[in-house]
C-alpha cells in the first residue's frame, strides 16, 4: 500500500512499506538512527526494520511550521498521547537540548524526555523521544516548501527497548494512525486563522 492516501483525512498520506522495500527503508532509517543497517535489525539478526512515515500539507511557510516545532509547549497540544510538557531547556531546539514530558500509555502517565539530535531550520528536526519502559524512538520532522505552503513529514523509528525489539508492520500502522492525528493538530496550530 505504499503511498496510499488515508481515507477520510484530506491531505494526509500514509506509507506502509512492503517487505521488498526493506533495504531502501533501512538505508533511510539508518540516517535517522545514526547506525548502519545492522543496527536496524532485531537482536540476533532478525528481519530488517520498517518505519512509519506520515505526510501532510500545511498552508503556512516552513518558517512558521518550524516556529511551532521550536516551541516545546506546543508538543503538549499536537503530539497524540502527550499530557504535559513539564520543563524545557531555555535554548530548545538547539542541538542536545531537551524537554521533559508526561504522556499517557492507556491510563498510565509516563514521565520522560525528548532530546534534539539534529536541527536544520526550517527544514528538519530530528528528535530522540524516550518513552520508557516501552522504548525510545527517533522522530524526524521534515519540512519542504511546496504549493505555497509546507509539506510536513513525520518519520518514526523505534530504536531501543521493547518497541524496537518487537517492531513490525502492525506497530508501524498504529504509529501512522497516531501521527495522522498529530499532523492534523500541528496543521491547525501552524495555519493562520
Amino acid at each position: 500500500l505504499a503511498g496510499a492516501r488515508r481515507a477520510g483525512v484530506p491531505g494526509c498520506e500514509v506509507n506502509t512499506h512492503a517487505r521488498e522495500d526493506y533495504p531502501v527503508i533501512c538505508a533511510a532509517a539508518s540516517r535517522l538512527t545514526g547506525t548502519g543497517l545492522h543496527g536496524l535489525r532485531r537482536p540476533g539478526g532478525g528481519r530488517p526494520c520498517v518505519m512509519a512515515t506520515t505526510t501532510t500539507h500545511v498552508d503556512a511557510s516552513p518558517e512558521r511550521v518550524f516556529a511551532v516545532l521550536s516551541d516545546p509547549r506546543s508538543y503538549e497540544y499536537w503530539v497524540v498521547g502527550s499530557k504535559e510538557i513539564r520543563h524545557w531547556d531555555a535554548d530548545f531546539p538547539a542541538l542536545g537540548t531537551s524537554f521533559h514530558h508526561t504522556f499517557l500509555i492507556g491510563p498510565v502517565p509516563i514521565r520522560d524526555r525528548t532530546t534534539v539530535l539534529e536541527i536544520d531550520p526550517p527544514r528538519r528536526l530530528l528528535l530522540r523521544a524516550r518513552a520508557r519502559p516501552t522504548g525510545v524512538a527517533h522522530v524526524a520532522l521534515d519540512l519542504e516548501a511546496k504549493d505555497g505552503g509546507t509539506q510536513v513529514s513525520i518519520t518514526e523509528v523505534p530504536v531501543e527497548g521493547v518497541a524496537a525489539r518487537l517492531h513490525n508492520p502492525l506497530q508501524d500502522k498504529l504509529i501512522q494512525m497516531r501521527n495522522v492525528e498529530s499532523l492534523r493538530r500541528l496543521k491547525k496550530l501552524a495555519e493562520p486563522g
